[in-house]
């Protein structure tokens, strides 16, 4: 059976070769559902989802994880965009963990309205390319207000040790045979006594 098609009479073969193509365009799946997923998204397609959803910061270096967690964390950092935790939310999608310091939190007080960031940074090392990474990433986040005056980096590397242990207790008991220590015995053993006493007298005549 033909498919069907609006066009003119007069169309041309070429006309009608793409007609009859593009009414089989509705077969090809198109799983928008698994597209908008930042979990699910194909990672040839993540920067495209990161463009539709705003995302401020994109680097082509960054790992899969880092790009699927800057992407789900889109559209909560525009919410709270110029606030504290959307500075923080922003630079943990990178996977490192910060601590802000505000002017007045800093002994002595540093300039007003500024702030510096304490970041604690894995195995992965400080390279010129985090540091410019991390800038655009907190300068998208903060508000208009406050100015980044630095970072203070501390490198935490962990490392697993295994060790292992063990405990064994137990008791020796020697068993010997039973044998008899002190043996008490009772029995009656009658006496009799018998005393006999007699006085010899010689009369001698005269």
């Amino acid at each position: 059976m033909a498919n069907l098609h609006l066009l003119p009479p007069n169309a041309t073969p070429a006309e009608r070769a793409f007609s009859e193509a593009t009414t089989r365009i509705d077969r090809i799946p198109v799983p928008i559902a698994r597209l908008y997923n930042p979990d699910d998204c194909p990672v040839e397609f993540l920067p495209w989802l990161a463009w539709a959803l705003s995302v401020d910061a994109w680097e082509s270096s960054w790992s899969e994880a880092q790009k699927r967690r800057a992407v789900k964390n889109a559209i909560w950092i525009h919410k709270h965009k110029g606030t504290r935790g959307a500075v923080e939310r922003a630079v943990q999608t990178l996977g490192y963990r910060i601590r802000i310091l505000e002017w007045w939190q800093e002994r002595p007080k540093a300039e007003r309205f500024t702030f510096s960031i304490d970041i604690e940074v894995d195995d992965r090392g400080v390279s010129p390319e985090l540091f410019s990474s991390l800038t655009r990433v907190v300068n998208k986040a903060k508000n208009t207000r406050s100015h980044l005056r630095g970072f203070q980096v501390a490198e935490s590397v962990r490392s697993e040790c295994p060790a292992a242990g063990a405990f064994q207790q137990g008791t020796d008991l020697t068993v010997y045979p039973w044998t008899t220590r002190e043996l008490l015995q009772a029995a009656s053993l009658p006496v009799a006594l018998g005393i006999t006493e007699y006085l010899s007298i010689t009369v001698q005549p005269r």
